[in-house]
């Protein structure tokens, strides 16, 4: 089968976990036989190392991380909105390639609305894969959409467009988004690769103290300062039998200036960043995850990774990974406030050290047989074959009209915007 990847970003260079899912269901359908071509950005300039055999084209605008300079608001609205050059490109594609099936990934800065109306409109076979929701931000009370709106119509897509979605979580996200109700044909959680783990026993380690890890992007969002304010409760109890090691990047001055203030230097620590391929080790050296992030995570790959080491997630309880592990069995869900967090902590500090093992033991468990990439490419493979099964032939001769239609609309609704005030 012939395959059309879209993504804003696409590896060597990637933002988050949602670029790195796209190449290695990229790599993994190209290791399967089929002929697999990348669309993205060209946001990481200096790329110069591509993945062989995947072929990957740099030639879409995703106005968000655009190297241009101007006005960002109007930026987001083509990104959101309406962007016909990747139209243009993405059409071209699908006839000069002659395309079977078109895979999305992260299409939000691309023109996310218009690339699903236009697909949609030409019938072309289409999944658009969700690890996150690429209408995050659309406002449809804002004039942009209301204006979007008088000119397209209604964003109502075919059953043309299936969707895997990593979590209920996400899907209802952009249902929401979308303000048109859409089921997901496929769930697949975020996934690890088993081989890459150790094998030793999870013994009891007794006497010492126990292990807390934090990693992600060092951010409000993902719930640093509430790892803070949990830790200096407990230590303002007397609880003092505890560490905390904070992995990632991002507002790294303003982490360990709020250690050093609250005076939780012996118990916090900051550990830099390391790749993930170091990572997933480091955290057979835990005894816990700290995940205590916002509640519209789509999923959050590090669940999987830390619970695959014998990490156990502790974790806001609505995201995403939540649905794929069970309470008080093979993780901790909690309300995002710090008291939940640090009376899940206590309970964990709390147990004898054979508990805390075997609590490790059915994390690692579970994540090694529910959630290994082993079992969930064959599955996203034949999702792909079925979708592909639709018929393309027509569906690439539409291209040409309808990405004439689409530039006609394009025009009115810019006009139609000219005299709006960007909100």
């Amino acid at each position: 089968m012939n395959i059309l990847v879209v993504s804003n970003v696409f590896p060597p260079g990637f933002v988050g976990g949602f670029e790195l899912g796209a190449l290695e269901v990229a790599t993994g359908l190209a290791d399967g036989g089929h002929k697999v071509t990348v669309l993205s950005g060209d946001y990481f300039l200096d790329e110069t190392e591509e993945s062989s055999p995947i072929e990957v084209r740099r030639i879409l605008n995703c106005a968000p991380m655009s190297h241009e300079l101007g006005d960002q608001a109007a930026r987001h609205i083509q990104g959101t909105y309406f962007d016909f050059h990747n139209i243009r490109r993405m059409a071209n594609s699908i006839r000069s390639l002659q395309i079977d099936l078109v895979l999305l990934f992260n299409i939000q800065g691309l023109g996310a609305l218009s690339i699903l109306r236009f697909l949609s409109a030409t019938r072309m076979p289409t999944i658009a894969y969700l690890m996150d929701n690429p209408l995050h931000g659309l406002d449809r009370n804002s004039i942009a959409s209301q204006r979007y709106e008088s000119v397209f119509g209604a964003s109502i897509l075919g059953d043309n467009i299936r969707y895997i979605a990593m979590s209920r979580n996400v899907m209802q996200q952009f249902s929401e988004s979308l303000g048109q109700p859409r089921s997901a044909h496929l769930f697949v959680p975020g996934w690890i690769h088993v081989e890459q783990y150790g094998t030793g026993a999870i013994s009891p380690r007794r006497d010492l103290p126990v292990r807390f890890v934090f990693c992600s992007r060092i951010a409000p969002h993902k719930g640093i300062d509430l790892v803070l304010d949990a830790a200096e409760a407990l230590v303002g109890q007397g609880v003092r039998n505890f560490s905390v090691d904070y992995f990632g990047q991002g507002q790294v001055a303003q982490l360990i200036q709020s250690i050093r203030a609250r005076g939780l230097d012996r118990y916090v620590s900051y550990r830099g960043s390391k790749p993930k391929t170091e990572m997933v080790r480091t955290f057979e050296d835990y005894d816990a995850l700290l995940f205590p992030t916002w509640e519209r995570e789509p999923f959050g790959f590090v669940v999987s990774e830390a619970a695959a080491a014998g990490c156990v997630p502790i974790m806001t309880a609505r995201i995403g990974a939540s649905e794929w592990l069970i309470h008080e069995v093979d993780c901790l869900k909690i309300g995002r406030t710090s008291v939940a967090l640090k009376n899940a902590m206590h309970h964990l500090i709390a147990l004898d050290a054979e508990a805390r093992s075997e609590f490790r033991r059915a994390a690692r468990r579970s994540a090694r047989q529910y959630l290994s990439f082993a079992r969930w490419m064959p599955v996203i493979e034949s999702e792909c074959c079925s979708a592909g099964l639709l018929p393309a032939g027509a569906a690439r001769a539409a291209t040409v009209g309808v990405q004439a239609a689409f530039q006609y609309l394009g025009s009115l609704w810019r006009e139609a915007g000219r005299d709006d005030q960007v909100d």
